[in-house]
């Protein structure tokens, strides 16, 4: 199976191919000095990266490749000179000359780019988390649209929210009084096709008697094994315990949640790229004996670049593809010809396929 087309939203433009850094003039301005500092830092990076990508209306993901890059935007500056400063009306201004690492920061806008098109545009499932009290559950849908809206704004699949509750809904199983099981996400998760999917929980952190906050926190999982990748807890401001929390509070610790969280993400993807997705395959109808055992291990290492037996006749495998049918389709032969010498045919479910003979 052919690879869907990806937007290629990494390009080198007219620049020298020897340039490793480059001279920026640029400005600045903020409440203080040093926030002054920090944005003109910001847009000479901003300008050297803009002359890597494409416009924003062409690039798949380009939000979430400048948010990133721009992050660490201090990096990437190797040294300033401040040519003016000046405080009017409690903003300051400045205008500096920055030395920018070029090569650097080419660098890292290929490796976000490559990765997120390599593995074909991840798709992210968010859910609830049946961790939420009861008292606060109304706030989870909202900072679940939070979550989706900015992924959405940043050019990645999501699962549609409204779908997924319908389908909950459907379920006889399911009480939305006490959340949803991470197993029951799972199963929405394989059935939305999604890559990672992530629970929301809201509570409330209490600092001493006086003082709380509102918090959010996400945890991450990967679909195929709902293995966890991990915990972001965001935090608003505080506010006096009495008060009762509402939608900006739950808009700031959704904001917080959210770097962390989009980091995670990326840590897995970055290893998915290196290492292969994880697949999970289970062989059906083999022939008996200790030869096939071994020759189909042969095969699943001959195509994966790792592999475990979980249990039986069922393997997770790494393999560098987008789907597990495209993980198929390259032992397909061998395992019709090697294994079962029969035709074979296969059922997929998300990223778990089983292979059988055919009828």
């Amino acid at each position: 199976m052919k690879y869907k087309s990806i937007s290629i939203f990494i390009v080198l433009v007219c620049i020298s191919l020897f340039a490793e850094v480059k001279e920026i003039e640029t400005s600045g301005s903020g409440s203080t000095y040093k926030l002054a500092v920090s944005n003109a830092v910001r847009n000479a990076i901003e300008q050297v990266a803009g002359l890597y990508m494409k416009t924003e209306s062409e690039v798949n993901n380009f939000n979430f490749v400048k948010d990133n890059i721009l992050s660490k935007s201090e990096g990437f500056c190797k040294s300033y000179d401040i040519l003016q400063k000046k405080s009017e009306n409690g903003i300051w201004s400045v205008s500096i000359k920055a030395i920018v690492a070029e090569s650097e920061l080419e660098s890292e806008l290929e490796n976000y780019g490559v990765i997120i098109g390599e593995i074909g545009n991840p798709r992210m499932l968010v859910f609830y988390s049946e961790d939420t009290p009861k008292h606060l559950k109304p706030f989870s849908k909202q900072a679940i649209i939070r979550i989706n809206q900015f992924l959405l704004d940043r050019g990645f699949n999501v699962s549609d929210f409204d779908q997924l509750e319908e389908v909950m809904e459907s379920d006889s199983e399911w009480n939305s009084d006490l959340g949803v099981p991470v197993t029951k996400v799972q199963e929405l998760a394989k059935k939305f096709n999604a890559d990672i999917f992530v629970t929301v929980a809201i509570d409330e952190d209490f600092d001493g008697k006086k003082t709380k906050k509102a918090r959010v926190i996400t945890n991450m999982f990967t679909t195929t094994t709902a293995k966890k990748l991990g915990v972001e807890i965001g935090g608003s401001r505080k506010v006096l315990t009495k008060t009762s929390i509402t939608n900006d509070l739950i808009d700031e610790a959704v904001a917080s949640a959210i770097p962390g969280m989009m980091k995670r993400a990326m840590n897995k993807w970055k290893n998915w790229k290196n290492s292969g997705k994880i697949f999970i395959v289970e062989f059906l109808n083999l022939p008996k004996g200790g030869r096939t055992k071994l020759q189909l291990k042969r095969i699943i290492k001959k195509y994966s670049t790792n592999y475990k037996n979980t249990s039986g006749t069922k393997y997770e495998i790494n393999f560098k593809g987008r789907e597990v049918v495209d993980l198929i389709d390259a032992m397909y032969d061998d395992l019709e010809n090697k294994i079962y010498k029969k035709e074979i045919d296969f059922e997929i479910v998300g990223d778990i396929a089983k292979i059988k003979l055919a009828n």
